[in-house]
């Protein structure tokens, strides 16, 4: 079991200073979902976490959320979700002499948990990369909405 919350410490720092530790970015959802469902996802990282670590007005860097998870031994380890195009999740690589199976449970867990919140209403309004095409996420009473301008 885990408990979490917004890292005041960005996963980049923690990078440095975790000697050996090389960060990898793993999709949260399967090519299937859509941005609807990155939408809600947003709303239900909002409703748990608060504001973003950081946020853009860009679509391929839209946020970045810390996440330092607690074990219930006392131990503390690193995540990072960003939006880069769609949600991802930053966990360390599978690498000799890192053990990565806490940071894969953990992985699980904090997905279950974002899963089941009840997303915050909010609206990000920002532009593909072409400058031209606008794009709006929004949630409001639990409902998701997506358009591209």
């Amino acid at each position: 079991m885990f408990t979490f919350e917004k890292s005041r410490r960005s996963l980049m720092v923690r990078n440095i200073s975790d000697k050996g530790m090389f960060y990898t970015a793993v999709p949260i959802f399967d090519t299937s979902a859509g941005d609807k469902t990155y939408a809600m996802f947003y709303g239900r990282l909002r409703a748990l976490f608060g504001e973003p670590n950081s946020a853009s007005a860009c679509y391929n860097n839209m946020y970045r959320y810390d996440i330092k998870a607690t074990a219930s031994d006392g131990k503390a380890i690193y995540l990072g979700i960003a939006h880069i195009e769609k949600p991802f999740i930053s966990l360390p690589a599978d690498r000799v002499g890192i053990d990565t199976r806490p940071y894969k449970a953990a992985r699980k867990e904090l997905i279950m948990s974002i899963m089941c919140t009840k997303p915050a209403d909010y609206v990000w309004r920002g532009f593909l990369e072409d400058a031209e095409t606008e794009i709006v996420y929004r949630v409001k009473n639990g409902i998701a909405e997506f358009t591209k301008v």
